[in-house]
């Protein structure tokens, strides 16, 4: 008798936990059910079956959504720069292009970088986007989501093995779409010296944020790109850029 209310509050609170992504995935299902009053679902016996059918259509939707949350072992590498299994971007032919000016793009390594002694030159970059990493979730913290995405993004970037072997001049871009997670990571060659230090992936990736927001993929993608290019264009970081850095962690001496 109680079985529908409990199932109702049960899928409700698995719906609000998965976030856009399974919203979008059933929401041409949603049955009438779970939108109905709790009064309602106790009618006649053949509204009762009705229902019960209606329920195992959403639960079979949202069971085939959870699994087909990414994981490392499930993402194949593309042919191209970018891998977009879930149909997400819209012109994905010009951030290929993005990122094949990124490869031939010259790039002054700084000393310290193991790039500096070989005769590499541009980055190697690749852009994943998904609507759902196994793992993140819409309504955890920044920071826990920021943890996962990052375990995502270095797993992947060892697996295909974005860069060079000479010197690691890969970087990999992960967006969560569904999960509002993204992670820059970025090989030794290209993060020593700061070229693209944490504090530069992460505006670089803050300036996606913006169009991300607004369901502008393409656009956002295209802005963490060109964030990218620049900082390669500027080189290592002058204290001018470090002090901000400082200062805003209290590393203030006195």
């Amino acid at each position: 008798k109680n079985f529908l209310p409990q199932l109702h509050l049960a899928l409700h609170d698995i719906l609000v936990q998965q976030g856009p992504a399974v919203h979008k995935n059933i929401s041409l299902l949603a049955p009438r059910a779970l939108l109905a009053s709790r009064n309602k679902l106790h009618t006649t016996r053949g509204a009762l079956w009705c229902t019960r059918a209606d329920i195992m259509r959403v639960l079979t939707s949202l069971l085939a959504t959870t699994a087909a949350a990414w994981t490392v072992d499930k993402m194949n590498r593309p042919q191209g720069r970018v891998a977009d299994p879930d149909g997400l971007l819209k012109n994905p032919d010009a951030i290929e292009d993005a990122l094949a000016r990124l490869a031939t793009k010259h790039v002054e390594w700084p000393p310290n970088s193991p790039c500096a002694t070989t005769n590499v030159d541009g980055v190697e970059a690749v852009v994943v986007v998904v609507t759902h990493l196994r793992g993140v979730h819409l309504k955890q913290e920044d920071d826990e989501k920021r943890r996962r995405a990052g375990e995502f993004a270095r797993g992947l970037h060892d697996k295909w093995g974005v860069g060079s072997k000479k010197c690691s001049n890969g970087v990999l871009i992960v967006i969560d779409y569904g999960d509002r997670a993204f992670y820059l990571s970025t090989g030794d060659g290209v993060r020593a010296g700061g070229l693209l230090s944490d504090a530069r992936a992460t505006r670089a990736l803050e300036a996606s944020a913006p169009y991300l927001r607004s369901g502008a993929i393409d656009e956002g993608v295209l802005k963490t790109i060109k964030k990218v290019d620049a900082f390669l264009a500027r080189g290592p970081p002058t204290w001018s850029e470090w002090l901000p850095a400082f200062l805003s962690h209290e590393f203030l001496f006195l």
